[in-house]
């Protein structure tokens, strides 16, 4: 599941995942599960990357990881070379189940992102 993407840009990949391990306390394990161990993986700019795996690997929570939505036990996730320490929207994430909300129309449904950005009106449609 692990890749090394090619470095471009002077040689300074964008997001680095450095020697990155997340343990999640689990009922009955005294040291939780280990669900990645010491994980390394650096993305090129506009570099493709996808991964691969059984249903269970560490796929999401790797993903959940680059995208500041959950931290590593060890190691650390950096973009542009700053720590990630928070979700932004410099790191889009498309999640694999619907997030629509249903009472709205599709159009408010794309604009929703843009609105909270504080994009006007006009400039939305």
């Amino acid at each position: 599941m692990v890749g090394g993407g090619a470095q471009v840009n002077n040689g300074a990949p964008e997001i680095v995942v450095q020697a990155v391990s997340k343990r999640f306390t689990a009922r009955g394990a005294a040291d939780g599960v280990l669900a990645l161990d010491s994980i390394n993986l650096a993305i090129a700019p506009r570099e493709f990357v996808a991964l691969l795996g059984p249903s269970g690997c560490g796929k999401s929570t790797l993903l959940n990881l680059i995208a500041g939505f959950t931290f590593p036990s060890e190691g650390i996730v950096t973009q542009g070379g700053n720590t990630v320490t928070a979700p932004s929207s410099a790191r889009a994430v498309v999640f694999q189940d619907y997030a629509l909300f249903p009472w709205m129309t599709l159009q408010r449904n794309v604009e929703f992102g843009l609105k909270a950005a504080g994009v006007d009106a006009e400039e939305r449609a």
